[in-house]
């Protein structure tokens, strides 16, 4: 399956080795055009774990060390290219897609260094690469809730936020 998804609807593929490719190709593209203000660049989300089934596009995540080298990062992506929607409801989490407004293909998360936004999606990230038992769990919830919520995808993604939150709770370093 190539990537992208229909806006608003929820539709899970089997991992594909094409996903760490295109992030390749993303990462390579986002470091040319900004590569002086992106402190670091991480693939994040269901893509970047082996083994597990996805919505087929691709998250990224960012980080930059100030709101004005966001604004320049936000000003050296093509408009016509990426679409920038500002600080997203999560706190700290700036948003961007790329992709047409029927069917993006990549999500691109940017957060400020002093931030723990990409730490939060990095401990969840490598939790699920280091436990193939919880990786499974995640992978039957996202089953579940997909017959579920086939065509609403904020419910769906609320409801694997809680479990989310529960994993990086328990994972995180005291």
């Amino acid at each position: 399956m190539s990537i992208g998804l229909q806006r608003g609807r929820v539709l899970l593929a089997s991992y594909s080795t094409k996903w760490p490719k295109a992030y390749e190709q993303e990462r390579l593209r986002l470091l040319n055009v900004a590569g002086d203000v992106i402190t670091r660049i991480e693939h994040i989300g269901s893509t970047s774990v082996p083994g597990i089934q996805a919505k087929p596009i691709i998250d990224i995540g960012l980080e930059v060390d100030s709101l004005e080298a966001l604004e320049t990062l936000a000003k050296r992506l093509p408009p016509d290219v990426y679409q920038y929607f500002g600080e997203r409801d999560i706190s700290g989490d700036f948003f961007f897609t790329k992709g047409s407004q029927e069917c993006r293909t990549h999500y691109i998360h940017v957060s400020l260094v002093e931030s723990d936004r990409l730490e939060r999606y990095l401990i969840f990230r490598n939790a699920l690469r280091h436990d193939s038992l919880l990786a499974r769990q995640y992978d039957q919830l996202k089953q579940r809730l997909v017959l579920e919520f086939p065509n609403d995808r904020k419910t769906y993604s609320k409801q694997k936020g809680e479990w989310i939150e529960e994993v990086i709770r328990t994972q995180r370093p005291r």
